[in-house]
C-alpha cells in the first residue's frame, strides 16, 4: 500500500508540499510504520495497531494521531515538549453542551473523564481532541512545517489559530508508537 501513497502523493503535490512529504513519509517508514488503504485515507500502523491517518488531496496534506485513555494520561505531557502539552492540555477546557453533567453526550456518548499528572478531568467533550480520539493537523500555505490542528470544530473552539510544528506531529505518533507492544 505504501506505493499507492507514494503515487497519490506525487499526484497531488507539488514544491515544497511534496518534498516535505517524501521527508515525512521517510520518517515513518524509518519508525516501521505500515500503511493500508482507510476512507479518503491511509490508515498508519505499527505493529498491526492504528497509530493514526494521513491523507492528500490537491495541494493539502492530512495527519490525524490516534490516542488512547484508558487509566492515566501522563504519557502525553511527561517529558514532552512545552508545544506538545499545551496543545494537550488546551484540549482538556474543551466542553459542549452535550457532554456537561446529565447529558447523553455526542455521538451518543456521556463526556469523558481523562487523568493527568494526578488530576481528573471529568465531563471532556468527546470531541476535545478531535474526532474518534485523535489530533487531527492539516498543512498549510504548501508546506508541512507548520500544520494547523483542524479538530475540534464545535464550540468552544480551541485555539486553531496557532500552527503547530511537524515536530510536534512527529513527537505525537512516537508516543502512540512508544504504547504499542
Amino acid at each position: 500500500m505504501s506505493k499507492k501513497l507514494l503515487e497519490s502523493a506525487k499526484e497531488k503535490l507539488s514544491g515544497q508540499l511534496l518534498t516535505d512529504f517524501e521527508n515525512f513519509y521517510a520518517f515513518l517508514k524509518s519508525e516501521n510504520m505500515t500503511f493500508t488503504q482507510g476512507y479518503k485515507c491511509h490508515r498508519i500502523k505499527y505493529k498491526g495497531t492504528d497509530v493514526g491517518s494521513v491523507s492528500i488531496s490537491e495541494n493539502s496534506v492530512g495527519c490525524g494521531v490516534s490516542l488512547e485513555y484508558k487509566g492515566s494520561s501522563d504519557k502525553y505531557v511527561e517529558e514532552q515538549s512545552e508545544e506538545l502539552v499545551g496543545l494537550f492540555m488546551k484540549s482538556l477546557e474543551h466542553k459542549c453542551i452535550n457532554c456537561r453533567e446529565g447529558r447523553t453526550g455526542c455521538s451518543k456518548q456521556s463526556g469523558m473523564t481523562i487523568n493527568v499528572t494526578g488530576n481528573s478531568y471529568n465531563n471532556l467533550c468527546v470531541q476535545a481532541f478531535g474526532g474518534f480520539m485523535s489530533f487531527t493537523f492539516s498543512s498549510i500555505d504548501g508546506d508541512m512545517n507548520t500544520m494547523m490542528r483542524t479538530t475540534p470544530k464545535s464550540s468552544p473552539a480551541i485555539d486553531n489559530d496557532s500552527p503547530v510544528s511537524l515536530d510536534t506531529v512527529k513527537s505525537l505518533i512516537l508516543i502512540k508508537k512508544a504504547y504499542i507492544f
